[in-house]
């Protein structure tokens, strides 16, 4: 996420790994964040599980199953990039994992759905992106852009702002469809292959032309 926001020019907060996190730049709000760790830099509202514990329920399930599950912790760089399409130094940086474990899903559909049943069991969730199927806790983009939102309106109650916060939500997957669902702007475009998720289906939506990378 840093070098993207260095490319970006961005300075304000951003979500990590499918709501696992929110990172505040430090000095941005005038009060106390819950929930919060200091990483330099940033103040840091974690709300995901740890990428270890992540790791253990994906392996519970692939031994219970007797069926592979390949998490990144599991590929190699060069899998990584073949799986993505991302460059040998942004594969490096997305193993790099936190809060989210995406991982390779294959085989009939009886099988998909034990195990998104058995992730479901052991109490995190799972989602699907444009390629790969990803486990985490109990959060979600959707809860992460609220606590963000939150933050905002508490601002400007403390400095007597009276102007409307309006929210845009950009994506194209499923695991995309809790964001759009809180925004006042959900914005659905196409995959690379022209289509857009079947499974979205929200009020108002707007359909953009141009698939996400």
């Amino acid at each position: 996420m840093e070098p993207l926001r260095q490319r970006l020019g961005h300075h304000d907060p951003f979500i990590v790994e499918n709501g696992g996190a929110v990172f505040v730049p430090h000095g941005l709000f005038d009060f106390p964040l819950e929930r919060m760790r200091t990483r330099s830099p940033y103040q840091v509202i974690e709300l995901g599980l740890p990428y270890h514990m992540l790791r253990e329920v994906l392996k519970q399930i692939e031994d219970d199953l007797e069926t592979p599950l390949r998490g990144f912790g599991d590929l190699s760089v060069e899998a990584i990039m073949h799986v993505t399409g991302l460059p040998y130094a942004d594969a490096i940086l997305a193993k790099q994992r936190e809060y989210d474990e995406p991982y390779l899903l294959q085989g009939p559909q009886l099988l998909i759905e034990e195990v998104c049943r058995q992730i479901v069991t052991r109490n995190p969730r799972w989602t699907k992106g444009g390629r790969l199927f990803h486990l985490m806790g109990q959060n979600d983009k959707g809860e992460a852009a609220s606590v963000l939102l939150r933050c905002y309106h508490r601002q400007q109650r403390m400095s007597g702002q009276t102007e409307q916060i309006e929210m845009v939500g950009i994506g194209d997957s499923l695991n995309d469809a809790t964001l759009l669902a809180m925004v006042d702007y959900p914005i659905l475009v196409q995959k690379p292959d022209g289509s857009y998720d079947p499974d979205i289906h929200l009020t108002g939506m707007i359909r953009a032309a141009g698939g996400m990378e």
